[in-house]
């Protein structure tokens, strides 16, 4: 019979940064102390003999489980799956401390069998029949080592993301850079993000090597869950006379140079047909104006028109792009994250774009 703790600690919202292990080591004594839900003690600061930073032990219904404790500030993929792999004393298993856990760095310790835990009093444990999921509970994380980790998936960060998505395999630094027109700065802060948390890797040297996508699914799962489409977009909808299988060309040769290209069902459906699409949506630069309205025989409807123009929070959904015909249509992860979040079966079309053979590529 499996126990099984899952609690949330309630924390002041007042960020304090961690800039060192000597500061980590002070930090975690104070917060195992003082953890209202799970007894914890340090037996020994440092067991050089396992190449364990300190021996944690916590005691629950009467028993003790032993722990051979990491610090460390940023924790990364290649860390976690180098615990994986380092031997233990009987009866010991390793315990992954670190300021803050993401629910990526969560999801590596799981996989691996590795304890982990933040000052956040976020902890994950499972050894035998004690299972520990808990979470922090607050606006955000009050502690963090040094600088803050960078949204991967805000809309200027993403461009990264739909970059490494193309189906380009491999990239230097300075084409993602010139290509994204993401800083230098914020690029390299990105970078060593995704590489810390196992979704990218790089060979050769620092200056001049390659940064390839070592998980690309879990990439695009992670951006998936992170990803709110209505904060992202404007959208407009509009009613029309033309024929569904005429309102693309028209739209596009009635906007003339201005920046347009299709994405969610008819973009889908241009790529790998699946079913018909119901509603020909698009990003736009800007709405129509009355003219290009009239040229169309369209109108602005509240609901259920048939043609959506969205204007992007970023204008990185016009990067990374690829054309059949004569028209433009985002790249396929981009199709793949718009058609999940609406409905009129978008996330079956998207499941059937994303199992082609043929996506991303």
């Amino acid at each position: 019979m499996a126990i099984v703790v899952v609690t949330e600690i309630a924390v002041l919202r007042q960020i304090k940064p961690i800039h060192s292990e000597k500061n980590l080591a002070a930090a975690v004594r104070e917060t195992l102390g003082n953890d209202p839900a799970l007894s914890w003690r340090i037996t020994r600061t440092e067991d050089r003999r396992n190449q364990a930073d300190a021996v944690i032990h916590l005691k629950v219904d009467g028993r003790d489980y032993p722990f051979l404790a990491e610090y460390k500030l940023k924790p990364g993929f290649e860390l976690i799956s180098a615990l994986a792999h380092r031997p233990t004393p009987a009866n010991h298993t390793w315990l992954l401390v670190t300021p803050r856990l993401s629910d990526r760095l969560v999801a590596l310790c799981r996989e691996a069998s590795i304890a982990c835990l933040d000052l956040n009093g976020r902890t994950w444990i499972r050894r035998g029949p004690l299972l520990i999921d808990r979470a922090a509970k607050s606006e955000g994380d009050t502690v963090i080592a040094g600088l803050p980790t960078p949204d991967l998936f805000s809309p200027k960060s993403s461009r990264l993301v739909r970059a490494l998505l193309s189906p380009r395999s491999e990239w230097n630094q300075a084409d993602l850079a010139s290509q994204t027109g993401i800083s230098r700065p914020l690029l390299s802060r990105l970078l060593d993000t995704l590489s810390q948390q196992g979704f990218v890797r790089r060979e050769g040297s620092r200056r001049g090597g390659k940064w390839l996508v070592s998980q690309p699914d879990a990439l695009l799962d992670e951006w998936a869950r992170r990803d709110v489409w209505t904060r992202r977009v404007t959208i407009q909808q509009y009613s029309l006379l033309l024929p569904p299988e005429r309102i693309p060309l028209q739209l596009a040769s009635a906007l003339g140079q201005a920046r347009l290209v299709f994405t969610q069902w008819y973009a889908a459906q241009l790529r790998h047909p699946y079913a018909e699409a119901p509603v020909i949506s698009a990003y736009a630069e800007k709405f129509p104006d009355s003219q290009v309205l009239q040229s169309l025989t369209a109108r602005e409807v509240p609901d259920g028109g048939r043609l959506w123009l969205l204007i992007p929070k970023d204008a990185g959904v016009f990067q990374f792009t690829q054309t059949i015909g004569t028209l433009t249509l985002v790249s396929d992860a981009q199709i793949y994250l718009d058609l999940l979040q609406v409905g009129q079966r978008g996330p079956d079309a998207a499941e059937a774009l994303r199992h082609w053979e043929q996506f991303r590529r």
